[in-house]
């Protein structure tokens, strides 16, 4: 039955191919009856399997999400892998849709990926139950800023987790569950003696259609907080790999779902595109960090506090590694211009030759 809505407004039956698939999943279900009551079982199955195709995704616009989010992850001490599933992937069967099993799409690139949120709870679980060396607790507080996910964190943990994304299309395909004993665990603590709840195998299977994704490739993104030691960076992804391989992400990992890999092929492929657009991205991510942690440094300081800073770090982060005002965007020209500010107030003849040939546009004229 069409949806409910005005004329000439109303979506296509089966996606084309061009849309964005976790859109039209989740806002354009037509297998409503005509009087939208129970839908038929029959119905729903039928409409799930035209979601399933092959190379869901925009190959071009997912390669260059990917190199951008490399870039930053570079630029800030972080680095970035790819992890290609060994199996199916499915995640967020429990998120409300008329066929009762859901999907977690990303809401702009409608493709299946796994929050950054995901990415730091497996990691963590991985330490929790796996890692018994003495130094657990410290870990724990230092990697996730509490010893204990029960407590209030004390802080932020020392790492960054960004959205795990996918860096080519994959394709869907529809799975078939088939639990024998729903009524069991529907009714079974309230009347566990009852025929028609107690497990047994005299019960009728009822198959149940879901989404799965495959030949899904991720990339990994973790970044050292501002002022954090990166120098573990290498023990997290070993962490990581070793969570994706033997926990797995997702749903269904108990069957062997979520599993994931290194991908040294894939890998090797980005990270030489990434270093072809490097030095023209790198700069600008770079300036952004510069400015940020030379603000974060001047603006805790009185102006006869900033005269006692160490002038050679100050003057370092003045060079801001030979960056010219015509590389910056509006925002970055104008947190320079109010930096040049506090920075006059130091009276260092070598800063202050910085700062005039680094603002000169900004100021008009050499002093």
């Amino acid at each position: 039955m069409p949806l409910p809505l005005y004329k000439g407004l109303h979506a296509l039956d089966k996606p084309q191919g061009q849309e964005n698939m976790g859109l039209w999943f989740e806002r354009f279900y037509s297998a409503y009856p005509d009087d939208f009551s129970k839908v038929d079982d029959r119905a729903r199955t039928a409409w799930l399997k035209d979601c399933a195709r092959k190379q869901i995704g925009d190959s071009a616009r997912l390669k260059s999400k990917a190199l951008q989010l490399r870039l930053l992850a570079k630029s800030q001490g972080g680095d970035a892998r790819v992890y290609s599933s060994t199996g199916q992937f499915v995640s967020g069967l429990g998120n409300p849709h008329p066929l009762e099993n859901g999907f977690h799409w990303h809401p702009t690139l409608g493709m299946p990926y796994i929050p950054g949120s995901a990415v730091k709870g497996l990691l963590r679980g991985l330490i929790e139950t796996a890692y018994a060396g003495d130094d657990k607790a410290n870990i724990l507080l230092r990697w996730f800023g509490s010893e204990d996910k029960k407590d209030t964190p004390e802080r932020a943990g020392q790492f960054i987790f960004m959205d795990a994304l996918p860096i080519e299309p994959c394709d869907l395909h529809t799975e078939v569950m088939t639990p024998h004993m729903g009524q069991w665990y529907a009714k079974g603590q309230k009347t566990p003696l009852a025929a028609d709840t107690q497990p047994g195998d005299w019960h009728a299977p009822v198959p149940i259609a879901y989404l799965v994704a495959r030949k899904l490739k991720l990339q990994f993104v973790i970044m050292p907080r501002s002022g954090s030691d990166s120098t573990e960076l290498t023990q997290l992804w070993e962490a990581l790999s070793a969570a994706l391989l033997w926990l797995g992400a997702g749903a269904k990992t108990a069957i062997g779902f979520g599993q994931f890999k290194l991908d040294e092929d894939e890998e090797q492929a980005l990270a030489a595109a990434a270093s072809i657009q490097e030095p023209a991205n790198i700069r600008i991510f770079d300036l952004d960090r510069l400015l940020r942690e030379l603000a974060e440094q001047l603006s805790t300081c009185s102006v006869s506090e900033i005269k006692g800073k160490d002038k050679s770090n100050l003057a370092w982060k003045l060079k801001l590694t030979g960056h010219k005002l015509n590389d910056m965007t509006p925002l970055q020209r104008a947190e320079a211009k109010r930096l040049a500010g506090l920075c006059m107030a130091i009276e260092d003849k070598k800063i202050q030759a910085h700062i005039r040939d680094f603002f000169s546009e900004l100021h008009g004229t050499h002093n």
